[in-house]
């Protein structure tokens, strides 16, 4: 995936999160897949990552019926580009990153915000 080709088609949401399969992971995730219509009348494209896996994002995926696809950041070079890298450690900051179509970004909050503040943060029709 390449973000300029995504933003192409309209604003982009990275939600950065530390570990798959823990309990706040999934509900941030699952919460994600239960606004899934939300983002997409919005023209939002949704993307969950962190530096799990491919197997490992596979099978949360499949668990709990992700909608959004989980990408893998195994270096953390992303998160950190980002700003959503704990410090020297490994680790992933719970961050969501909303990123307008010329590519700033239009929206930055730590943890876990509801959709409709994600939403109210991008340039999308309302």
């Amino acid at each position: 995936m390449h973000l300029r080709d995504e933003l192409q088609h309209g604003p982009v949401v990275l939600i950065f999160y530390p570990m798959d399969a823990t309990p706040g992971c999934t509900a941030q995730l699952c919460a994600v897949r239960d606004d899934s219509a939300l983002y997409a009348n919005a023209g939002v494209r949704v993307y969950g990552v962190n530096n799990g896996d491919e197997g490992s994002h596979q099978r949360f995926s499949a668990k709990h019926g992700f909608t959004a696809p989980l990408l893998v950041d195994r270096d953390l070079a992303v998160a950190k580009a980002y700003g959503a890298k704990l410090g020297p450690l490994p680790l992933i900051n719970r961050t969501v990153v909303g990123i307008a179509p010329d590519g700033t970004v239009a929206y930055y909050k730590r943890g876990s915000p509801a959709t409709t503040e994600i939403l109210a943060g991008l340039p999308v029709p309302t």
